[in-house]
């Protein structure tokens, strides 16, 4: 059988109201016995027709085209794309598909969730320092190598580092000093002093000079 187009009448005014639905499915494929003895397929789409006005309001017709496969007959909306010849590739893996829409669900479907994952390995990259290719954990790290071992002005501008890594609590001001090249324990604890001033940081700063 050939593809073909026809519009079916679905009487269902007899019937009771809330069975009318699923007796208009049942005209459809009544429909397409005459014209086909394989398996009858009916597509999503035309469900949803069928039944967006709920069971007891279907139409009173309805349009469909009827497509020939190996082994059925789909029965589908007149207005739905055909397979055709013609290939879409998908650029990513190569894969190939009969129509435009079946490639674009398979990229949103496989290719957007590996996009994704690359995107959560870049942020999780370590920090690299592009004067002298150090590696940090993180981002503050980064900054305060960069500001105490590559700027001008090393005596302000390592203060300014000091103070920024003692901004934080004290567990993270210790990884940030752990991260320095040859911290001056005598500034850090002077700038602690001045600012927060907490046992536990003088404490550790204390050991480090002793």
């Amino acid at each position: 059988m050939e593809d073909n187009v026809f519009r079916i009448p679905l009487r269902v005014k007899k019937v009771e109201r809330r069975n009318r639905a699923a007796r208009a499915v049942r005209e459809i494929k009544k429909f397409v016995r005459k014209q086909t003895e394989k398996d009858i397929k009916i597509d999503q789409e035309i469900n949803d027709i069928i039944w967006k006005r709920g069971a007891q309001k279907p139409p009173s017709s309805i349009r469909v085209r009827l497509v020939d496969s190996n082994s059925h007959v789909l029965v589908q909306s007149p207005d739905r794309e055909l397979p055709s010849e013609k290939k879409f590739e998908c650029e990513d893996c190569g894969k190939t598909f009969s129509t435009e829409q079946g490639l674009k669900v398979h990229v949103s479907r496989a290719h957007r969730e590996e996009e994704e994952q690359e995107e959560e390995e870049k942020e999780e990259e370590n920090y690299v320092c592009e004067e002298c290719d150090r590696e940090f954990d993180t981002k503050r790290g980064l900054s305060i190598h960069q500001s105490q071992s590559h700027d001008e002005d090393d005596d302000d501008d390592d203060r300014e580092a000091y103070e920024e890594a003692l901004s934080g609590s004290i567990s993270d001001a210790k990884e940030a000093i752990d991260n320095m090249d040859d911290p001056d324990f005598d500034l850090l604890l002077e700038i602690e002093e001045e600012n927060k001033d907490r046992k536990g940081m003088k404490k550790y700063l204390e050991d480090q000079i002793s």
